[in-house]
C-alpha cells in the first residue's frame, strides 16, 4: 500500500518515512530539503521537492499524488513555527506559518478526497501539537495553527465516518529534532524531550489501531491533563520556562 507524507525529509516525517519503508509501503514524501534524510533512496520512496507555503505548488502537487493513490495512510506532518515576542516577528513569516501548518493539509486533503484517493479502512494523520492542551508562550502563531488544524480534523472525521476513513489527530510535545533545538529557550536540554522514532513508533500503533486521539508519551499525557484541570497555574509555568528564556525571534 502506497503512504503520503508530508515533512519527510527530518525530525518526526523522517522517522515516519523510515518505518513506513521498513514495513513495505511505497512511500510519496514531500520536502524542501532533502539532504538530512538517511543518505538511502530505495525504490520505493519518491521524493517530491515541494514548497507547501506556494498554492500554485499545492495545485501543481494534485496530479502528482494522486498517480501514487490508493493511500493506506496520508501523514500531515509538515509544519514550520516562529518563535519570540509576537509583535517582534514579521507578517510574513506568520502568513508562511499559517500557509504550511494549516492552509496545506486543508487544500491537500480536499484534493485527495475529490479524487477518491483514499478507501476504505484508511487514515488520514494530523499532527498537531501539546500546545493545543498546555498552550505554548513565545510561539502564539504556531501554537494557534496547531489547534486549528485539531478542531478541523476533528470536523472532518465526522464528515468521513461513513466512509470508512479514520483521521487520527496527534499532539507531540517536544521532540529532539532540528526545528526544536532551533526554537529551543536557552539551557533547555534536549535529552529531555522525546526521541523521533519513539514518537513515530507510537503514531504507526495508532494508525494500525483505529485510534481517534494520540498523546505520545506518559509525561505529555501528565502535561495535558495539568493543561485542563490548572490551566493558568501552568500558562504561568509555560512563560518562566519558555518565553522569559526565549533569546529574540527565530522564524
Amino acid at each position: 500500500m502506497s503512504v503520503l507524507i508530508t515533512g519527510a525529509a527530518s525530525g518526526l516525517g523522517a522517522a515516519l518515512t523510515n518505518i513506513a519503508i521498513k514495513r513495505g509501503h511505497s512511500v510519496t514524501g514531500i520536502d524542501h530539503d532533502w539532504t538530512s534524510l538517511e543518505k538511502t533512496h530505495p525504490e520505493n520512496l519518491l521524493q517530491i521537492d515541494a514548497d507547501l507555503s506556494d498554492l500554485k505548488t499545492l495545485v501543481g502537487l494534485s496530479a502528482t499524488i494522486s498517480a501514487q493513490a490508493p493511500y493506506k495512510a496520508v501523514f500531515h506532518n509538515a509544519a514550520v513555527s516562529a518563535s519570540g515576542r509576537f509583535e517582534d516577528i514579521p507578517a510574513k513569516a506568520h502568513q508562511r506559518l499559517i500557509d504550511i501548518n494549516v492552509t496545506a493539509p486543508l487544500l491537500m486533503t480536499q484534493q485527495l478526497l475529490q479524487q477518491g484517493a483514499l478507501e476504505r479502512g484508511s487514515t488520514f494523520i494530523f499532527i498537531a501539537s501539546l500546545s493545543v492542551q498546555v498552550g505554548y508562550p513565545g510561539a502564539a502563531s504556531y501554537a494557534a495553527s496547531k489547534a486549528t488544524i485539531a478542531n478541523y480534523a476533528q470536523s472532518l472525521r465526522k464528515a468521513l465516518r461513513r466512509e470508512g476513513i479514520n483521521v487520527l489527530v496527534v499532539y507531540p510535545g517536544p521532540m529532539q529534532t532540528a526545528q526544536a533545538e532551533r526554537h529551543a529557550p536557552i539551557g533547555a536540554k534536549s535529552e529531555t524531550r522525546m526521541d523521533a522514532k519513539e514518537a513515530a513508533d507510537l503514531i504507526w500503533e495508532a494508525v494500525d489501531k483505529g485510534k481517534k486521539e494520540l498523546i505520545p508519551g506518559a509525561t505529555n499525557r501528565l502535561f495535558a491533563i495539568a493543561g485542563k484541570l490548572m490551566p493558568s497555574a501552568l500558562n504561568h509555568a509555560m512563560r518562566k520556562i519558555i518565553y522569559e528564556k526565549l533569546d529574540g525571534s527565530v522564524y
